[in-house]
């Protein structure tokens, strides 16, 4: 793994634990009616931070892509290639990577 996806893996790991982590798991957790008709927001964030959260998730794709091979990914894109499959299949494939270097 490249510096780069290093620190885009932890700004997006920052973002999923500090805006979307609490709340799914209040809805998950309490998964009743009144939870789910609850008006109250959950994991507020500026537009700012959602962002730069889409935006450091574009810079991820285009990084893992290069360094696996297959060129940069969109995520907007609703065609198959640079889907949201390709980036769970080069999550995978990083997972692996790491393994396989940690036991080395």
């Amino acid at each position: 793994m490249t510096q780069e996806i290093k620190n885009l893996s932890d700004k997006l790991i920052y973002y999923r634990e500090s805006y979307i982590r609490d709340s799914r798991n209040k809805i998950i957790g309490h998964a009743d009616k009144e939870t789910l008709m609850w008006k109250n927001t959950l994991g507020k964030h500026t537009e700012e931070e959602a962002n730069g959260f889409f935006s450091n998730l574009q810079k991820y794709m285009d990084s893992v892509g290069c360094l696996i091979g297959v060129g940069p990914g969109d995520f907007t894109n609703p065609d198959p290639d640079g889907s949201g499959t390709d980036l769970i299949l080069c999550l995978r494939y990083l997972r692996e990577f790491q393994e396989t270097e940690s036991q080395n």
